[in-house]
């Protein structure tokens, strides 16, 4: 995870993959992260990875259903709370501070680690939080101008 929060800064918070769309004739490039997506619908963003986009398609549509538990809607990339919040890893593209932690928790996010990555030559210094996020407010935190890129935790497996 340090890895890819210093390549994230490094890359201004995109990386590889792109795609074009034509615009008044001409073409429009957009780069994003690998395993994110480009959909502006509910909860989507090129900040945010495929997997909570998907997650919290399916926590709505089980809300939608009267499902009240929705711890259920877990699986091995994302983490479901039963009240439907989602298990996310923020990379800043900067080192965040008490003013972040503010809009973290004005959008409902409950902070469960922060991890400082140092600077190496080319990328400035970044943090990694990993918080509890209420699956509606996801493309809310995208939009924030310090965040480069919202995906799963990485949750250790056990080899056997």
């Amino acid at each position: 995870m340090v890895i890819l929060a210093v390549a994230l800064a490094g890359a201004g918070g995109a990386s590889c993959g792109s795609s074009s769309e034509g615009t008044a004739g001409r073409a429009k490039t957009t780069t994003t992260m690998p395993g994110t997506t480009s959909s502006q619908g509910p909860g989507g963003s090129i900040k945010t990875a495929d997997a909570l986009t998907q997650a919290g398609a399916r926590v709505r549509a089980a809300r939608a259903r009267g499902t009240t538990d929705l711890a259920g809607l877990s699986n091995t990339l994302v983490h479901v709370r039963a009240n439907g919040d989602l298990e996310v890893a923020i990379h800043a593209t900067r080192l965040t501070g008490s003013a972040d932690g503010s809009e973290l928790r004005r959008l409902g996010a409950e902070v469960v680690s922060t991890t400082t990555t140092p600077s190496v030559p080319g990328s400035p210094p970044t943090t990694l939080i990993v918080a509890w996020v209420p699956a509606d407010r996801l493309a809310e935190l995208a939009a924030l101008p310090w965040i480069g890129a919202l995906t799963p935790p990485s949750y250790g497996q056990a080899s056997g």
